[in-house]
């Protein structure tokens, strides 16, 4: 939880800082802490340790059927979940209104991020399942997801 926290944490930072907005502390943690620690973590983990439970062999066919199952469930909710948490981390005020904005921010970006998504990940997620070793498998998709974490936030 710690290492997407702060993984999370720094693409955030990294987005202000090329941007040149003022810095603000409060995204930061929305992002790295709500999502990172609280979304993303929990998310990789639970699905790397059932994929390792209920379908352990790194066979081509046998990776491909995970990368294509972890990019059709889990990761559309991991998207949904940054958009979401994108529009918080964008008010200063909460209000009632905060729901309808979000909804309307997933309607608006859950495809076109999913899409893009589709292109990154399933390579990745091959690789991780294929070629790293059991213990990293949670640490190998927090170092990639520095990237499309900056893309998405940016």
């Amino acid at each position: 939880m710690v290492s997407s926290g702060a993984i999370v944490s720094a693409s955030d930072v990294t987005v202000q800082t090329i941007s040149g907005a003022e810095y603000d502390l409060r995204r930061t943690a929305i992002l790295g802490v709500g999502y990172g620690s609280f979304c993303f973590a929990p998310i990789v983990h639970s699905v790397t340790c059932m994929w390792a439970r209920l379908l352990p062999s790194t066979s081509l066919p046998h990776v491909a059927f995970k990368a294509a199952v972890d990019c059709l469930t889990s990761f559309p909710v991991n998207v949904s979940a940054m958009i979401a948490l994108q529009v918080v981390a964008g008010k200063r005020e909460l209000s009632l209104k905060l729901s309808e904005d979000v909804s309307a921010a997933i309607s608006q970006k859950l495809w076109p991020a999913v899409s893009a998504g589709w292109l990154l990940w399933p390579p990745v997620i091959m690789m991780n399942y294929k070629l790293v070793p059991l213990r990293y498998q949670v640490l190998f998709p927090n170092c990639v997801s520095f990237w499309w974490n900056t893309f998405m936030i940016w």
